[in-house]
């Protein structure tokens, strides 16, 4: 079960079953009393005992398909998925600034690694679960920050599990989506649905990197919780880097419409969230590009988070997962 513990690093365990499975309601396939004639031919029963069975087929299939256990519940909306990656504007982000207020869980400098890179381009890999509500919280920034160097396609739309904390927060799915870019590549894993069924897995490589930088030093309390996202070997962040909380009661469109707009809550939290995102990016980049990274809430941004040393208790309230 998801543990709070104090701050964002209280994110879900991978691969742990967070939430009981959704059942309830009533029983479709109860028999109808009364209503037939005792002496309707045995060939008519037989008819309708092959149509009920039928109809019962069918409703069992829908509910599983509508249940998210195929991963992700469809595309987001169009309307929302350029909000969030073409309508927040560099002053909007600007204002937002690090808002060290609501955004408490900040990217852990790695120092000198072996650079993460596919194809030629630093990578960005995130490891997370559609069932998970820190996971939920975090994709907002990140597709934010990604689209400032490349540009998604397929982005699905998801919310967290019904039954764990902050229920059915809204969010989107990287699962089955694609990103481009001349900067770096973004390799995403959903490891399970919204319901707890596998999705997909890590390899063996992207395994490693979990078992070597989620857990201590790098990360404060319990090993291995998600999301997980590693910026080119440069930067780490185990957790979300605000509280989903934020996001609970809300819409798609709420939040992204509020992204847009300075000075909401909501807004302020995603946005300088996705400022602290953008700046490990920056680093892993080489900052390319200047126009990005040589903004100057990104260079206090970078600043921050190399001071962020493994175990340096810089991130301002430590928790753990569970």
């Amino acid at each position: 079960m998801t543990k709070l513990a104090g701050n964002n690093r209280a994110a879900s365990n991978r691969g742990k079953n967070t939430g009981s499975s959704r059942g309830g309601g009533s029983n479709r396939g109860n028999n109808r009393s009364g209503g037939y004639k005792s002496s309707a031919p045995g060939w008519l029963w037989g008819v309708v005992g092959l149509v009920v069975i039928a109809v019962v087929v069918i409703v069992v299939v829908a509910t599983q398909q509508g249940s998210g256990t195929t991963g992700s519940t469809g595309a987001m909306a169009p309307s929302v998925v350029n909000a969030v990656t073409t309508g927040v504007s560099s002053s909007t982000l600007s204002k937002a600034g690090l808002d060290s207020s609501s955004v408490n869980n900040l990217p852990v400098s790695l120092g000198k690694q072996t650079p993460l890179t596919q194809g030629g381009k630093p990578e960005v890999l995130y490891i997370g679960a559609e069932y998970c509500p820190y996971c939920a919280a975090e994709r907002w920034p990140l597709v934010l920050a990604l689209s400032r160097f490349g540009k998604f396609s397929n982005l699905g739309r998801t919310t967290s599990s019904a039954t764990d904390v902050y229920p059915s927060t809204p969010t989107f799915s990287f699962y089955k989506s694609s990103y481009t870019s001349q900067y770096l590549t973004f390799t995403s894993v959903e490891l399970e649905t919204n319901t707890n069924q596998p999705l997909q897995s890590p390899t063996k490589a992207q395994n490693a990197l979990i078992n070597k930088f989620d857990t201590a030093p790098y990360v404060q309390g319990s090993s291995g919780a998600i999301p997980f996202i590693d910026f080119g070997n440069r930067f780490i962040q185990s957790g979300s880097g605000y509280s989903p909380q934020l996001l609970q009661g809300l819409t798609y469109d709420n939040i992204a419409g509020q992204m847009e707009v300075p000075g909401t809550n909501v807004g302020s939290a995603i946005d300088a969230d996705a400022n602290v995102l953008t700046a490990a990016i920056c680093v892993a980049t080489g900052d390319q590009p200047g126009s990005i990274c040589n903004a100057t809430v990104i260079r206090q941004a970078i600043s921050k988070i190399e001071a962020n040393k493994p175990s340096s208790g810089s991130n301002s309230t430590p928790g753990a997962a569970g």
